[in-house]
């Protein structure tokens, strides 16, 4: 079946994915740094990590199930 092959991800995917959300999450904790902004400047840089977030977080519920501690074991 179509969709069981789709839903097969290799570990080098995972492992991709999990350096993908610790950046993300610097992002974030960069961002917050930064001194304040006018709005010019403050609401696209929060849109795009807005979307990113919510991009990257739809693809971590999709690996809900996957076991990360098995991933991190292989390497």
């Amino acid at each position: 079946m179509e969709d069981e092959e789709y839903l097969f991800i290799d570990n080098k995917t995972v492992v991709a994915l999990e350096k993908m959300r610790q950046h993300y999450n610097a992002l974030v904790e960069a961002y917050e740094e930064l001194p304040t902004l006018n709005t010019m400047r403050k609401v696209p840089l929060e849109d795009a990590i807005s979307m990113i977030g919510m991009i990257m977080e739809g693809i971590m519920n999709e690996l809900s199930d996957y076991d990360w501690e098995e991933v991190r074991r292989d390497e």
